[in-house]
């Protein structure tokens, strides 16, 4: 075993991220009784990693427990994984600071503080799939699909009795077929698109290239694949390629956040939403996050109040 800490810049709060993008189900991450873990491929190594909070909010501090013996260059390589899909080096007090006369977002500031979303998936293919997986559904059922198709066709490794899992690769993902994929509560719709970007990648199509074009561009050449269109491109924008300038306006979620912060919870057209949105400038994507954030916060106190009432 390699144990070693990270310090994320503060504030940070782990519990906050995981709370709202954490799943007890394999995505392949889990987050379960304040602990994360999942299977890291570093050079073709496949390393069980669970990750723990030992800081506080304004002086943040993570262990990692890699279970493997690591080389050093191996270590670092993990290390900056974690840092990606954790998204420690962000600043949220420039965030916060730019963004503070917003009464709305300055209360949720407050409310969520040190809240950072996480990336969705450890490289962009896995990011992108499961982008596809949460098209027009619920998040809790875009997070069953995931964990079918991480069990059924990921890598899993058990460690003193705790399952960790990998994503599965694209190998795997295209070898499952259209109608395996199918079995993975998704429909033949989702299925194929997932199926069509598993074959784009065997056959040497880079989706880590990506990452060096700009927001245009990386519409542009999403957009050719089957299935995805531009609300998708722009979430992989925002929550796969984590640039906090880049928001996703036309999804449902952020059209209902945005209407009852700033409209009375009255609905508006999707161009009203995006002009809305557009104020908030080069840090838009972190202010969705923390509209859709605070509203599930509402909506889960209201919930509460109803069970106990």
């Amino acid at each position: 075993m390699t144990i070693f800490e990270l310090k994320p810049r503060p504030p940070y709060s782990m519990e906050l991220q995981w709370r709202f993008y954490g799943s007890p189900e394999p995505q392949p991450e889990i987050y379960s009784n304040n602990i994360w873990r999942r299977i890291f491929t570093v050079k073709d190594k496949k390393i069980p990693v669970e990750v723990s909070a030992t800081g506080h909010v304004d002086s943040p501090l993570l262990r990692v427990a890699a279970h493997a013996e690591l080389t050093d260059a191996e270590r670092s390589e993990l290390a900056r994984r974690i840092a990606l899909v954790f998204r420690l080096d962000d600043d949220l007090n420039e965030l916060y600071n730019t963004l503070k006369d917003d009464k709305r977002l300055s209360k949720l500031f407050r409310l969520l503080y040190g809240f950072k979303p996480p990336v969705f998936g450890a490289s962009v293919f896995e990011g992108i799939i499961r982008v596809i997986t949460q098209q027009q559904v619920s998040l809790r059922v875009a997070y069953i699909a995931t964990a079918e198709i991480v069990k059924r066709l990921g890598e899993k490794i058990t460690v003193n009795g705790v399952d960790y899992y990998d994503f599965p690769t694209a190998e795997a993902l295209a070898d499952a077929g259209v109608d395996g994929l199918r079995r993975c509560k998704l429909s033949r719709q989702k299925a194929r698109y997932i199926h069509e970007l598993a074959r784009a990648a065997l056959e040497g199509y880079d989706f880590e290239r990506l990452r060096l074009m700009d927001d245009e561009e990386v519409v542009e050449e999403l957009t050719r694949f089957p299935g995805l269109g531009r609300w998708s491109a722009e979430l992989v924008l925002t929550a796969v390629l984590a640039r906090p300038h880049t928001s996703f306006p036309d999804d449902l979620g952020v059209r209902r956040a945005v209407a009852h912060y700033y409209f009375n919870g009255k609905p508006q057209p999707n161009e009203k939403i995006r002009k809305t949105i557009e104020r908030w400038g080069r840090f838009k994507g972190w202010a969705t996050f923390y509209l859709l954030c605070g509203y599930l916060t509402e909506a889960m106190e209201k919930r509460r109040e109803k069970s106990r009432g």
